[in-house]
């Protein structure tokens, strides 16, 4: 989920540039080594074995089984059935959502980090404490 965004970016960039959507799904696929990357390299394979790209899309799509590829690869293969006219538009669209929930979920990781940081800084302020009092008290008596 969070490489995502990326993806989708670098897709969208490369399809601005003039590539073709297979040759850019297959660059993308190559340069990555991350799960994403693995199952686009299948769905690389998967179009140059002569499978149609819109099969192979929604292959990828139910391989990785989340929501937010799903509508990707829903995305792709409806700009494949009416035409790449405003494949950019959608992929663009499609990045800035991805980019949203990519920063909600860091916040929310962000979140419950800082709640099991509390307790910890929590002790060695205690600790702290004690190292300045202690000697106090000592020297008193």
């Amino acid at each position: 989920m969070c490489e995502l965004p990326d993806v989708i970016m670098r897709l969208n960039l490369l399809i601005n540039a003039g590539m073709v959507l297979r040759d850019a799904w297959s660059m993308i696929a190559e340069s990555s080594d991350t799960a994403l990357g693995r199952e686009m390299k299948q769905t690389s394979s998967d179009i140059r074995n002569g499978m149609p790209e819109t099969d192979a899309f929604n292959l990828f799509a139910e391989r990785c089984r989340t929501k937010e590829i799903r509508k990707f690869a829903g995305s792709l293969v409806q700009n494949i059935k009416k035409g790449s006219a405003g494949l950019s538009e959608s992929l663009q669209q499609l990045a800035d959502e991805q980019w949203d929930e990519k920063k909600n979920y860091v916040r929310k990781k962000a979140a419950s980090s800082e709640q099991k940081l509390l307790f910890p800084m929590l002790m060695i302020f205690v600790s702290i404490i004690m190292m300045i009092v202690v000697p106090v008290f000592t020297n008193m008596l």
